[in-house]
């Protein structure tokens, strides 16, 4: 059955012709044509989740790992608004995700109507492409376009959120056993910016002619043809290649763990660290002390790899901007890059070598601390995990674990945020059916998001990681609020709440621990196979976290400047 209301069959249809699997429904009465069209369809996957919020992170979750369109559908009114968060975050990750928002008629908005608020175009400054569909089912072939358009600029060559608003009159849950009429999809084809052979020979002469060129990469999925050819321009003395964990491309000439190693760039070092080109691709780069580094260096050339043909001028010193993917850009690149004589790849060597050796040192004797705390999880993962890096504290204190080669890491990393971290987990892990998915999560995250357990496609397969430190403990590592009288109440928002009772509720196994020897010991464990999800709750000391960072710090600085770089 589906519904009687032709322009909801052909939202349905097109759903299915663009690639959509996945549509997470939260309940209501004027999404009902929907909620009843795609669940008697069997070529769609149906959720439900009571949360909008969750229920778009949730989606996000889907999409990051299914790399496909993810579609949400809810109410009219306020319910709509919940899922800026998600969409947002999808934006700038780039991940395909469709919200179908349910509306009244065009008439009866600001009219004193219940559950009825200004839809049109609401999530504007966060989507490719909007459409309010019209009301009169008779202009279904102008609806049809609409459809085709915004599915189709969900999964371009720069994917992204989408929006329908789709106004409906009742009756809202008559069907027909069959669509009346059937739309028309529409195909585009992505043809991608290639720069052509002059372009490549101009570019290729400046590359080869200079002894300093530093690579930086941000968020990218993993990609074994990408890897290799970073990989292979990496060999060459004269190059640098720095990534992010969640870059995922990995080699032995590359250099993770960024935060720890650019530590030892002190003033008189910055110009012997200063590159004649810089080259970034990927998106969303974690480290502010790598960003502030390249304000501070005098770049005098910045080229930026992007499909997306905005400018994106980071550092105030763009002078290319590159429109392909890195893929197909460093295909046509990498035979005409050549090999130059200079001693630029050493001294990053170098530093590297000699900040690893304190990095292994001060574990040694670390305290129980957070920075001992996701040492030792890191270490444990299991070969495969694919970790989701909460926000804030978390995310900074995993970019300065020596890098996994064997995980794929993945956070929400578009808009930082920390409303969705456990959602968007929770929707990866129920599609990694093979892996486990691991969420290391701070304990403000966690418990702001708690809705994202509150529906039954929890995987067993799922593991989260709580660090509770009682509140915020970022704001005691990041400048400025430390310092000020506010900083227990009003900015790490003191809490003695733990996540017994959450697990409980949601029906997870529960662990904790609160020292060394009791994490090594649910370690051990935490990660075999179980019947059902689990939670590890881990508390570490509120105010000692802070000053073993500074103290990691410390001693980096201590080590290099005795000379030992």
């Amino acid at each position: 059955m589906i519904s009687k209301n032709t322009i909801v069959s052909h939202v349905v249809e097109l759903c299915h012709q663009h690639g959509v699997q996945h549509i997470i429904f939260s309940p209501g009465s004027r999404n009902a044509p929907f909620t009843i069209s795609f669940n008697e369809d069997p070529r769609f996957k149906c959720y439900i989740i009571p949360d909008e919020r969750a229920a778009a992170f949730f989606a996000l979750g889907l999409a990051q790992f299914s790399k496909t369109i993810t579609a949400v559908c809810c109410t009219s009114g306020t319910a709509a608004l919940n899922y800026a968060p998600a969409l947002a975050e999808a934006f700038y990750q780039r991940i395909p995700m469709l919200a179908i928002t349910a509306d009244r008629p065009e008439e009866w908005i600001d009219q004193g109507i219940g559950q009825s608020i200004r839809q049109n175009n609401v999530f504007n400054n966060y989507i490719l492409k909007s459409h309010t569909l019209p009301s009169n089912t008779e202009k279904h072939d102008y609806a049809a376009r609409l459809i085709n358009e915004v599915l189709l600029y969900a999964n371009g060559k720069v994917k992204g959120p989408v929006h329908l608003n789709v106004p409906l009159y009742e009756p809202l849950y008559d069907t027909v056993g069959k669509p009346e009429i059937m739309p028309r999809k529409v195909e585009k084809l992505n043809f991608l910016h290639r720069v052509d052979a002059t372009e490549i020979q101009r570019l290729s002469k400046k590359w080869n002619s200079v002894s300093k060129k530093l690579i930086v990469i941000g968020a990218i999925e993993k990609d074994t043809e990408l890897q290799g050819l970073i990989s292979a321009i990496s060999s060459d003395p004269s190059v640098v290649v720095l990534t992010e964990t969640h870059g995922n491309l990995v080699d032995e000439n590359f250099h993770p763990s960024i935060d720890r190693i650019i530590e030892g760039i002190t003033e008189k070092h910055i110009e012997a660290f200063t590159p004649d080109i810089l080259l970034t691709f990927g998106v969303n780069l974690i480290s502010k002390k790598l960003k502030n580094l390249l304000y501070k260096m005098d770049l005098q050339d910045h080229w930026h790899i992007d499909p997306h043909p905005d400018l994106v001028d980071t550092y105030h010193a763009l002078t290319v901007h590159i429109e392909d993917t890195p893929l197909g850009f460093f295909n046509l690149f990498l035979g005409a890059s050549k090999p130059k004589e200079s001693d630029y790849s050493a001294i990053w060597d170098d530093l590297e070598h000699a900040t690893k050796s304190v990095h292994y040192q001060f574990l040694e004797n670390v305290p129980f601390s957070d920075f001992y705390v996701y040492n030792q999880l890191i270490k444990a993962l299991p070969a495969g995990s694919f970790v989701q890096m909460g926000n804030s504290a978390a995310v900074r204190y995993i970019q300065l674990i020596s890098q996994r080669y064997d995980i794929i890491y993945h956070g929400n990393r578009g808009t930082s945020g920390i409303d969705g971290c456990t959602s968007t987990a929770a929707g990866a892990a129920w599609l990694n059916t093979d892996k486990l998915t691991v969420l290391m999560s701070g304990d403000v995250s966690f418990f702001y998001d708690i809705n994202g357990l509150w529906h039954k496609y929890i995987s067993p397969l799922l593991r989260i990681i709580v660090i509770n430190n009682r509140g915020g403990g970022i704001f005691r590592i990041i400048k400025g609020p430390k310092g000020t009288d506010q900083l227990e109440e009003y900015f790490e928002s003191r809490h003695h709440v733990n996540a017994e009772h959450t697990a409980k509720t949601y029906g997870l196994d529960y662990h904790q621990a609160t020292n060394g020897d009791q994490l090594r010991t649910e370690l051990s464990h935490f990660f075999d196979k179980k019947s059902k999800a689990a939670i590890l709750e881990i508390f570490t000391p509120t105010t000692d976290n802070d000053k073993v960072l500074d103290n990691y710090f410390m001693q980096i600085n201590k080590a290099l400047g005795n000379g030992e770089m």
